[in-house]
């Protein structure tokens, strides 16, 4: 650490702690606003609309959002089929188990 001390000067010292402050002052005021937006909007649509226009999302895209088969709510159609892939694949898989535990091994061969 006494090398870094010798080499940096106080100038520079005192940039790097005036950059560390505001970042840490940024990083608090996004905080802050996260806690606002949660507090201040009553549903999850305009909370995740607030976070679009925060993240720069175009605005024609910010009311899209779908719903998958089991209710959940994504932004994008290629969500909506992964999620719905997804809960039919394990919907078989435990379907599929549920049925070989009441029926035997014979079903699995009939499955298979």
């Amino acid at each position: 650490m006494e090398v870094i001390e010798r080499e940096i000067s106080e100038a520079k010292m005192q940039a790097i702690q005036s950059t560390i402050d505001d970042m840490r002052e940024y990083k608090h005021g996004l905080l802050d606003y996260l806690v606002f937006l949660i507090a201040d909007n009553t549903s999850l649509n305009e909370l995740h609309q607030e976070i679009g226009r925060y993240l720069g999302v175009e605005k024609h895209m910010l009311n899209r959002i779908y719903s998958t088969v089991k209710g959940d709510r994504v932004r994008s159609k290629s969500e909506v089929i992964i999620a719905n892939f997804l809960l039919r694949m394990v919907s078989l898989t435990s379907m599929k188990r549920s049925l070989s535990m009441r029926t035997g091994n014979g079903l699995n061969q009939i499955l298979q």
